[in-house]
Order: structure tokens, then C-alpha cells, then sequence
């Protein structure tokens, strides 16, 4: 579900997506990951952006142990979509 909260000036809320990678399988075990690190400053803009009706996407996208030389990565494909 989209969640439909409009900001207090009425106009349509922004949904801003997270979008996660990480190369290699390297420490993604832990309590701690470097995708926790990606998706904590990501929502830390979007909530910076909350003025703007900036809304963090209910679907968190990401692809832990993907190469980044090409589009074609799990997460990458459902998120463009």
C-alpha cells in the first residue's frame, strides 16, 4: 500500500524510494551492515525533506552482494518498475 498522507499544504506527497547495493557478501551478517548504514542516511534526507511532502516509499529496495557494473540486479528491476 502507498501511504497517502498529504502534507499540510495539500499537494501530493513526493514517495522517495531506497535504493541499497553492496558488491561483495563481505559483513552483511552482522548487527549492522553497511545497507543499514545507506538506508539510515537516505531516511535521514528524506525526513530532512519533509517540508517538501518527501515520503519514504513503503518498499525498501536492496541488493546486498550485487556488482554494480550493470542495471540488471534483483532489487534494481522490481524498484524501475
Amino acid at each position: 500500500m502507498i501511504p497517502n498522507n498529504p502534507p499540510a499544504d495539500g499537494k501530493q506527497p513526493v514517495l522517495v524510494a531506497i535504493y541499497t547495493r553492496k558488491s561483495n557478501d563481505e559483513n552483511l551478517a552482522g548487527e549492522v551492515t553497511s545497507l543499514d548504514s545507506q538506508k539510515s542516511a537516505c531516511r535521514a534526507y528524506i525526513n530532512i525533506q519533509k517540508e517538501k511532502g518527501w515520503q519514504e516509499y513503503p518498499e525498501v529496495f536492496d541488493d546486498p552482494a550485487e556488482s554494480g557494473k550493470s542495471l540488471k540486479r534483483p532489487a534494481m528491476k522490481r524498484l524501475l518498475q
